[in-house]
């Protein structure tokens, strides 16, 4: 269920990210090489807001360790997921939706 957005246009995009059916397994979400800082929201399949979690290390369709952070329903955060010198490679992150078969809403953005 890992879902790829390194084909998401620069300098910045947004996309729906469906997120695994279990609400406690992850799904690994690949960033674009540009992406320099990364937001992120949870919503139910009913497109209402949620609960959700988000880690940097994981294993996609596995629970979620607790190392995760959780996010309160309706609440969004902003990561900078690289430093503005560095570019290329992936960065992977993981997340967990409050519901089954939720989503994740993000936005990616470069860094100038």
């Amino acid at each position: 269920m890992a879902s790829d957005q390194q084909g998401l246009p620069a300098p910045y995009a947004t996309a729906r990210v469906a997120l695994d059916a279990t609400a406690t397994n992850a799904t690994k979400v690949t960033l674009p090489t540009w992406c320099h800082t990364f937001t992120v929201t949870f919503l139910t399949s009913g497109e209402a807001a949620t609960t959700g979690e988000i880690s940097h290390t994981g294993t996609d369709g596995a629970a979620m360790g607790t190392g995760a952070f959780p996010l309160a329903s309706g609440a969004t955060i902003a990561l900078q997921v690289r430093d503005r010198a560095s570019a290329g490679g992936t960065v992977d992150v993981y997340l967990i939706c409050g519901g089954a078969s939720g989503f994740a809403q993000i936005i990616c953005e470069a860094g100038y």
